[in-house]
């Protein structure tokens, strides 16, 4: 089970049952500041993510593996997603790869892709869940958890964070508490139990990241 936080959030992805929203980050490529945020973005080098058509993921979707996003030709009125064009691998673990990239709203995005889902559901689904946000809030980042199923088995989160994050901070749904280093604005983490709650730090400030509702736990 994939579960995204974002503002304003728009997400697509072979096997997403379930989404919730928290806060995104702002990303303003004309604005130097914002600009600085994510040193990340630019890295060189492809990012491996093939994009096809929805004639395309119709004909052959079933027989595609790797990470593919549809371009679909009607999006959902309002929604948004990741500029591509922008994206940069920035994390790798297992089957689990992470990109980092800008929105269409002028935030930031996560994009994260499971090498275990092997064949696309449908024509306007993509192989990579998303979490994108808009550019109303800067210093939030994105995040996506994969909730396990059953549901005391291992998870992973995902996600992006500014610059000068050195880890964040992960609490377990049985009270645990972990944290997880941040590479190239980065993490990517396996735990042993379901994520409660995701944090950080920056310049003396905690931000929520992603927080799982009571009720779900």
């Amino acid at each position: 089970m994939l579960v995204a936080a974002g503002i304003s959030l728009s997400i697509s992805g072979c096997g997403a049952r379930r989404a919730r929203v928290s806060h995104a980050v702002n990303w303003r490529p004309t604005d130097r500041a914002a600009a600085a945020v994510y040193a990340s973005l630019f890295q060189t080098g492809p990012s491996g993510i093939t994009v096809i058509s929805e004639t395309q993921a119709r004909q052959d979707g079933s027989h595609l593996t790797g990470p593919i996003w549809v371009n679909l030709s009607e999006p959902r009125p309002g929604a948004y997603g990741p500029e591509l064009r922008t994206a940069r691998l920035v994390g790798r673990r297992g089957g689990l790869r992470l990109w980092i990239a800008e929105s269409t709203r002028g935030g930031i995005c996560a994009l994260l892709f499971r090498s275990r889902v092997r064949a696309m559901a449908s024509a306007r689904a993509h192989g990579i869940v998303a979490a994108c946000g808009t550019a109303a809030d800067l210093a939030h980042g994105a995040a996506i958890v994969v909730e396990p199923v059953p549901r005391d088995g291992p998870a992973f989160g995902a996600g992006v964070v500014p610059n000068d994050v050195a880890q964040v901070q992960i609490i377990l749904t049985d009270g645990t508490k972990r944290t997880a280093p941040v590479v190239s604005n980065a993490y990517l983490v396996k735990t042993r139990r379901p994520i409660a709650r995701i944090s950080f730090s920056l310049n003396g400030e905690s931000t929520r990241q992603f927080n799982l509702p009571k009720g779900a736990r």
